[in-house]
């Protein structure tokens, strides 16, 4: 009896919360012909997100509908779509390509709760996409509350430059040269 008690009280993990998800198109800034990658991003995002058992994602046709031509998402449009969709979450945004560089902007919209979580992510070269995309998808994740949120540690420090207490020309100076290759 008292296993029976116990189990009722304390949940199992085959009981974990599943949220239903919606990833909306996503718009793609770029002064190159990128559709290929437009077309791409949702798809990587979807197999990337529905591979856990605690995601339901909704069908790209069930959006469409529930978009219903718009091209464009804001948070009321995508509480709107949703809503419709009977989703728990909204995921859209935009990818930025300029020159080497990649960016990706997203917005996680709580239909519930009619919150948004900005989420961003930047590299460079365009083979870096599919890692931002990774990266979203773990930020999802971990929005969500589906799963948490781990600190990497930070670099070590290379003893190479000691900073001196006093302002002398010379300790400036290597400190610059230091930290120039990174800004």
């Amino acid at each position: 009896i008292l296993i029976c008690l116990i189990s009722l009280v304390i949940p199992s993990a085959g009981y974990a919360k599943t949220v239903m998800i919606a990833v909306m198109p996503w718009k793609v800034n770029s002064s190159e012909d990128m559709e290929f990658v437009k077309n791409a991003i949702a798809d990587m995002l979807s197999s990337r997100l529905g591979s856990q058992d605690s995601v339901e994602l909704i069908r790209p046709e069930a959006i469409k509908e529930a978009l219903g031509g718009k091209l464009g998402l804001n948070d009321a449009s995508a509480i709107e779509a949703g809503k419709k969709l009977k989703a728990d979450y909204v995921l859209s945004g935009s990818l930025t390509v300029i020159g080497t560089a990649g960016s990706m902007d997203a917005a996680l919209v709580n239909v519930a709760t009619a919150s948004s979580t900005p989420l961003y992510s930047n590299a460079s070269g365009l083979a870096s996409v599919v890692g931002l995309i990774d990266r979203l998808s773990e930020d999802v994740l971990v929005a969500t509350g589906l799963k948490q949120s781990v600190a990497l540690p930070l670099p070590k420090a290379e003893a190479s430059v000691p900073l001196k207490a006093k302002n002398e020309a010379k300790d400036v100076e290597a400190l610059t040269a230091e930290i120039r290759p990174f800004v």
